[in-house]
């Protein structure tokens, strides 16, 4: 199954187990760092999504990321804020959306391969694949590689 989310690009969706379980162990051994969102900038994501303070309490917001993996802007670390916040600027991409994926309405999800991310910070664009910055993310049922 597949959900069309900007009249394009499509989020396959409620994949097998086996399937999920490969991107997420190919995600796993990239040899690049590990890089988990703060607190503090969860909250925000939880701001930007209108859910209830402590609704992401137990997520995995995980993301591989090069060690130049700072923002072009203004050097802070992109994370899952940014992924978030980048989501939010795409056609289709709704707060309801987006936390319907997070929570399985789609069931397991592969997400396709992404080239930018906006930094929440400063809005500045980061081309992920051609930098080879950000690699892939995931967090709980979803999962994304590229850059």
């Amino acid at each position: 199954m597949a959900v069309t989310y900007d009249s394009v690009r499509q989020l396959q969706t409620h994949i097998g187990e086996a399937e999920f379980s490969r991107a997420v162990k190919t995600l796993d051994e990239l040899d690049v760092p590990e890089v988990y969102t703060p607190a503090a900038e969860v909250k925000t994501i939880e701001a930007l999504l209108g859910v209830t303070p402590g609704a992401f309490d137990g997520y995995a917001f995980r993301m591989k990321a090069s060690k130049n993996s700072g923002c072009k802007g203004c050097g802070r670390q992109m994370n899952w804020l940014d992924v978030c916040h980048t989501a939010l600027k795409v056609p289709g991409h709704t707060p309801e959306f987006i936390m319907e994926t997070f929570e399985g309405a789609h069931g397991l999800v592969l997400a396709p391969p992404f080239r930018m991310l906006t930094c929440h910070s400063c809005n500045t664009v980061q081309d992920c694949k051609r930098e080879r910055i950000v690699r892939g993310y995931n967090c709980k049922g979803y999962v994304c590689m590229g850059g």
